[in-house]
């Protein structure tokens, strides 16, 4: 999954939210079975990226998604070249809170989860 999405930048506000930008890989193989002729990012990969950025953002090294309290999935996500920008915060306890939407403005998900370092 390394090449399914690019970090493209990232910034932390003086609230200590996180918002990082990414281009989506409109060629990788997940979208031959999701769906053909049709793709959309599966909401798994969602959550992973989030997990993945907040991860990057704290030098947690890796973790795994310990609960997921909340993944509401608005609209889906298309590669459709549109950049796709994930703005969370992450507390000490390891529990994120972020929404995921197009760089033009469509809202995509609101995730709340709490990681677990592996």
């Amino acid at each position: 999954m390394d090449d399914f999405f690019k970090i493209l930048a990232s910034t932390e506000s003086a609230e200590g939210t996180w918002t990082y930008t990414l281009s989506i890989n409109p060629d990788h193989d997940i979208f031959r079975g999701h769906f053909p002729g049709r793709p959309v990012v599966p909401g798994v990969m969602t959550l992973m990226m989030t997990r993945k950025c907040a991860e990057q953002a704290k030098g947690l090294g890796a973790t795994r998604i310990g609960a997921i309290k909340e993944a509401k999935y608005i609209s889906p996500i298309t590669p459709d070249g549109v950049d796709v920008i994930i703005t969370f915060s992450i507390d000490e306890s390891l529990n994120v809170k972020g929404e995921v939407r197009s760089a033009d403005g469509r809202d995509y998900t609101k995730i709340r989860m709490t990681l677990t370092r592996e």
